[in-house]
C-alpha cells in the first residue's frame, strides 16, 4: 500500500469513525453531567471577577470589554488541560498594563481525546512508515478542534448562568462587552455579547429590514420590531428577548441560536425558518406560523403555543418539557428524541406526527387527535392519553399498560411490537 493510499484508507476506516464516536461520548459526558460542570464553570467565572473587581478598585484595570477563554495548541501538546481566561479593556489584544487572567480546567474533555489519540497512535502502527509522526500530530490537532467546539456549545449554555452572578454585575464594564472562547490568537466566537447601548427601535427596525447579508450577534433587547419585514435575514446569536415581534414576518430566515425569551411573540411567520437551538423559554406564542420550520436542539421549556401551526416542524432533541399547546395544530410534527416530560398536549391536532424516543414523562395527550402518528421506543405508561383519538397508527417497539391497550386499536401483527405491562 501507498502512503498516500494508506493515509486515505487510515482516515476512512478509523479516523472518522474514532471521531463521531469521541464527539458522540463528550455530548453523552455533558449531558449526563451538565449540573455540576456547569457549577464548575459558574465559580470558575466569579473567580475571575473578582479578580477583575479588586484590580479595578485598585486602579490597575478599567473597564472591561472582552472577556477570552483560549487555548494554546503548543501547551495542549504538553499535557496542559487549561483554557487561559482572560478580561481586556476595548484595546483587547493591543492593551498595555497588567494581565488580567486565571486558568479553567477542562481535564474532563480532553480524557476524550486523549483515549481518541491513544488507540488511533497504536493503530498507526499497523501502516509502518507510511504513517509517521507528522501525520499523527495532524490527528491529535483536529482532535483539539472537535473538543474546543463541544466546549463551545457547552460554555453557551453555562454563560448564561455565570453572567447572573453578583460578581459579574459588580464589574465596571464598557457599553458593548463580549466573551468570547477560541484558539489563542486564532479564531475564535462569541458565547456571551452585552450590549447596553440605547437603540432607537424605529432604526434597528429599518436596518433589519433593509436586507444586509448579516445580522448575527445582535443585542436587539426590549425594542419595538414588531409588523417588521424579515424575510429570509441571516440572524445567529441574537437576542431578542423583552423585544415585541407581533405580525413580523421570519419566512425562512435563518435564526441560529438566537435567544426570544419573554418576546412578544403574536402573528409571527416563522415559515421554513432555521431555528436550531433556539431559545423560547417562558415565552407565550401566539398565532403564530412554524410550518416546516427546523427547531433541531431548541430551548422551549414552559413555553406556551396558543393557536399556533407546527404542521411538519422539525423538533429533533429540543427541550419542550413543561410547555402548554392549546388548539395548536402539529400534524406530521417530527418529535424525535424530543424532551416533552410534563407538557400539555391535550385537545391538540397530531394527525401524521411522528413520536420517536420521545420523552414523554407525566405529559398529557388526552383528547388529542392521534390519527396516522407513529411511535417508535414510546412508554404509553408513563404519560396520560384519556379519551385520545387513535386509527391507522404505526407503532414499534412500545409499552402499554393490560387496561389501556384496548385504546390503541391494535392490529395482531401491531401487537407483537407491544410490551404489556400488568
Amino acid at each position: 500500500m501507498e502512503r498516500s493510499e494508506a493515509l486515505k484508507h487510515f482516515e476512512e476506516e478509523y479516523i472518522n469513525p474514532y471521531v463521531r464516536e469521541m464527539k458522540k461520548n463528550i455530548e453523552k459526558y455533558i449531558d449526563d453531567h451538565r449540573k455540576e460542570l456547569t457549577e464548575a464553570f459558574v465559580e470558575n467565572f466569579r473567580t475571575l471577577c473578582r479578580k477583575i473587581k479588586e484590580m479595578q478598585k485598585e486602579g490597575r484595570k478599567g473597564k472591561i470589554a472582552y472577556i477570552t477563554y483560549s487555548f494554546n495548541i503548543h501547551n495542549l501538546q504538553k499535557e496542559s488541560r487549561d483554557y487561559v481566561v482572560q478580561a481586556y479593556g476595548s484595546e483587547w489584544f493591543l492593551e498595555e498594563g497588567e494581565e488580567c487572567k486565571i486558568s479553567y480546567n477542562v481535564g474532563w474533555l480532553y480524557d476524550f481525546l486523549d483515549d481518541f489519540y491513544g488507540r488511533l497512535f497504536e493503530i498507526s502502527k499497523k501502516y509502518m512508515s507510511n504513517i509517521n509522526a507528522s501525520d499523527m500530530d495532524q490527528v491529535w490537532k483536529k482532535g483539539v478542534i472537535h473538543c474546543d467546539v463541544k466546549l463551545l456549545n457547552f460554555t453557551k449554555r453555562a454563560i448564561k448562568e455565570a453572567v447572573k452572578t453578583e460578581e459579574f454585575k459588580a464589574l465596571d464594564k464598557e457599553e458593548v462587552l463580549e466573551i468570547r472562547l477560541g484558539q489563542e490568537k486564532g479564531y475564535n466566537e462569541i458565547i456571551y455579547k452585552m450590549d447596553t447601548r440605547v437603540k432607537d427601535s424605529k432604526k434597528i427596525k429599518e436596518w433589519l429590514e433593509y436586507g444586509e447579508k448579516n445580522y448575527s450577534y445582535s443585542v436587539l433587547q426590549n425594542l419595538d420590531l414588531s409588523g417588521g419585514n424579515y424575510k429570509g435575514i441571516t440572524c445567529h446569536n441574537a437576542d431578542f428577548s423583552g423585544s415585541n415581534l407581533s405580525d413580523s414576518n421570519f419566512e425562512g430566515a435563518s435564526l441560529i441560536e438566537s435567544v426570544f425569551v419573554k418576546s412578544i411573540i403574536n402573528g409571527v411567520n416563522f415559515y421554513r425558518s432555521s431555528l436550531p437551538e433556539t431559545d423560547f423559554s417562558d415565552t407565550v406564542l401566539e398565532n403564530s406560523n412554524f410550518q416546516e420550520a427546523g427547531l433541531r436542539l431548541a430551548i422551549l421549556a414552559r413555553a406556551q403555543f396558543m393557536n399556533c401551526n407546527l404542521n411538519n416542524a422539525k423538533l429533533y432533541s429540543s427541550d419542550l418539557s413543561y410547555c402548554t399547546f392549546k388548539n395548536s395544530f402539529l400534524t406530521n410534527t417530527k418529535f424525535y428524541e424530543t424532551n416533552l416530560e410534563n407538557a400539555d398536549l391535550s385537545g391538540n391536532n397530531f394527525m401524521g406526527a411522528v413520536f420517536f424516543r420521545t420523552k414523554l414523562i407525566g405529559a398529557d395527550l388526552s383528547n388529542a387527535d392521534l390519527t396516522g402518528t407513529e411511535f417508535i421506543n414510546i412508554d404509553f405508561t408513563t404519560f396520560k392519553f384519556d379519551n385520545a383519538k387513535f386509527a391507522n397508527n404505526k407503532v414499534k417497539e412500545i409499552k402499554v399498560y393490560e387496561k389501556d391497550l384496548y385504546r390503541l386499536n391494535l392490529s395482531e401483527e401491531q401487537l407483537e411490537e407491544v410490551t404489556v405491562v400488568k
